[in-house]
């Protein structure tokens, strides 16, 4: 996209910038990031984006307020763009993020978003799932990143990962498979120039607050202050009902807590989870595929579930076998090692597009959705085994009551 040189900005060309807001653009800056954290603000923008974009979602409380600073900060981006003094990792984002769409149109699209949570008309429409939601989160995430390392005068450290781009717009170097992830760090641009697209992502970027750092007992424990295993089980289990079935997906309508933007943040979670375990592998540990296409429901062993009680809660085990109980972090990476890191990102992924929608799952990996499920649920528990081994009591099998593992 060339940018125009040749006309001098003025507030007029914009919604809410004045004449000194166009001349100093870092003084502003500054003051909001003074005033607001950055992961703060990230995690602002992902919920109003998330909540404005899906069927029925719950609102955010202050939809207003974020809606007119995150316009505000598209056009200092966009006055930074348009200068031509910004860096040139800076300049292939927004470059690319001007390309897609015009700063008019950035604008009704926020406005689209802002309509949805505060509109009551517009609550109700099922056809307001936005299906660019993920690109617009992960575009949002890193414009802020960068305006707050130029108000700081650090715009020299701004890095975004490499996929974050369309395909065209990367040099041969990053499109090397095992470079997909890393961050952009080079200012070769690709010879290839079609139509720009927004392109479909199978891949969302953790935000910082949510990912956990390398496996240890202390990191189970952090995942675990998030929710309990109970609540992390149920959340699951709805999870895995509204990607199977046609008409159910996450919606407020059942509870306060399943919001869209509670999907993402669950999804982040979850994924950050395998994720950890999934690094402790080695290549030649990683298994073959050994699931079977024609049991979709369950693959596991009925085995006899036991409770175990920690201070006054007392929790039921489903899929923890004695093994598992002698050995639980080989029985957790052999059970994730069916699908491949790549595998489990791509499932996730699929989770999460079709939890936000009404239509029910019948991608790659649907065969194996109760593999899945019940694998993740394994994890979990095994997981809450190593994280509290000190804390726990284990109930004596003759005061157990029958119960069945959940399907």
């Amino acid at each position: 996209m060339m940018k125009n040189t040749q006309k001098k900005l003025k507030a007029k060309h914009f919604r809410y910038l004045s004449k000194e807001n166009i001349e100093k653009p870092k003084d502003f800056l500054s003051g909001f990031f003074e005033r607001i954290d950055l992961e703060y603000w990230q995690e602002k923008i992902y919920v109003f984006l998330s909540s404005g974009s899906v069927q029925q979602r719950y609102p955010m409380h202050d939809p207003s307020f974020v809606h007119q600073k995150l316009i505000e900060q598209v056009e200092y981006a966009y006055i930074l763009y348009y200068s031509n003094t910004i860096t040139s990792k800076a300049n292939r984002l927004l470059d690319y993020i001007f390309e897609i769409q015009s700063l008019s149109n950035w604008r009704e699209q926020l406005d689209s978003v802002l309509r949805n949570q505060t509109d009551k008309f517009s609550y109700f429409d099922d056809d307001n799932y936005n299906r660019y939601l993920i690109n617009l989160i992960e575009l949002t995430h890193y414009l802020v990143k960068f305006l707050f390392l130029y108000a700081n005068n650090r715009e020299g450290y701004f890095t975004f990962p490499y996929y974050i781009l369309p395909t065209y717009r990367l040099n041969s170097e990053e499109l090397i498979s095992q470079n997909y992830h890393k961050r952009i760090g080079t200012d070769k641009d690709s010879s290839d120039s079609p139509q720009p697209l927004l392109q479909f992502k199978h891949n969302v970027e953790i935000p910082e607050w949510i990912k956990l750092p390398s496996y240890s007992v202390k990191t189970l424990k952090v995942f675990f202050d998030k929710n309990d295993l109970n609540g992390w089980r149920e959340d699951i289990r709805y999870w895995y009902e509204s990607v199977l079935t046609e008409d159910q997906y996450w919606s407020p309508s059942i509870n306060d807590s399943y919001s869209s933007a509670n999907l993402l943040y669950l999804y982040s979670c979850i994924r950050s989870l395998v994720e950890i375990f999934m690094h402790q592998l080695s290549e030649e540990e990683r298994l073959e595929l050994s699931v079977e296409y024609n049991n979709p429901a369950s693959i596991f062993p009925e085995i006899d579930s036991f409770r175990v009680r920690q201070n006054c809660r007392v929790s039921t085990l489903y899929y923890v076998n004695p093994d598992a109980r002698k050995n639980p972090l080989p029985a957790i990476l052999k059970g994730l090692s069916i699908f491949t890191l790549c595998q489990w990102q791509e499932i996730l992924y699929d989770w999460l597009e079709y939890g936000l929608s009404t239509n029910p799952y019948t991608g790659n990996y649907f065969p194996f959705s109760g593999t899945i499920y019940q694998t993740l649920i394994k994890t979990l528990e095994i997981s809450y085994l190593i994280a509290f081994e000190d804390e726990l009591e284990l109930i004596p099998p003759a005061t157990l009551i029958n119960n069945p593992a959940p399907t």
